[in-house]
């Protein structure tokens, strides 16, 4: 982030007034960069840590009380928010690719993309297969379910690489109030 400029000691009031003009806009701008780096944040976590929280918690302690056909039932329920948020994580991620013209965050989207929808595409398969009156499913439904599964992994997975491209433009957040603090001492 280049220095901001200071405000001219010009001769007239003029260069002046361009100069703190010039130094809003751009503290505008870092503002809204720090707001749009806290959503990104914001929305990762939602999606990840969702996801994170019902394959370690709810999943299991379900399936310990009720039985993994009738947990299966809740959870192609849950799947329906999960996947709201994987949308808007998404739709975030690939502004911000653009954003940063970055080739490398681009692919990710792509990939991240694709996963979710063999994840949308493999979920309508499943719950076809479903029987919500009988609360039955078919013989070789978890062997056709296991697919969900690693893909569900790897969105996770890819989660977590995602996250070490948000972090650092957190940590730049940091370089721009020292910017803003150095130019006000001088």
């Amino acid at each position: 982030m280049p220095p901001l400029p200071r405000p001219a000691a010009g001769r007239t009031p003029v260069a002046g007034e361009f100069a703190k003009d010039q130094r809003a806009r751009l503290m505008l701008k870092c503002r809204f960069v720090l707001l749009w780096n806290y959503v990104l944040l914001l929305a990762w976590a939602s999606w990840w840590g969702g996801l994170s929280f019902y394959a370690i918690a709810v999943v299991p302690i379900a399936t310990e009380q009720i039985g993994s056909t009738s947990q299966g039932f809740i959870t192609r329920e849950v799947t329906q928010w999960h996947n709201v948020l994987f949308a808007v994580v998404l739709t975030l991620l690939l502004a911000e690719a653009l954003r940063r013209r970055s080739v490398s965050l681009g692919c990710l989207f792509g990939i991240l993309f694709g996963v979710g929808v063999g994840l949308f595409l493999d979920h309508s398969y499943l719950s076809k297969q479903m029987d919500p009156n009988q609360r039955t499913v078919p013989d070789g439904f978890y062997a056709d379910h296991a697919v969900y599964l690693w893909l569900t992994a790897i969105e996770w997975f890819l989660g977590i690489l995602l996250l070490g491209w948000l972090v650092p433009v957190q940590a730049h957040r940091n370089e721009v109030k020292t910017s803003f603090s150095a130019e006000k001492t001088t």
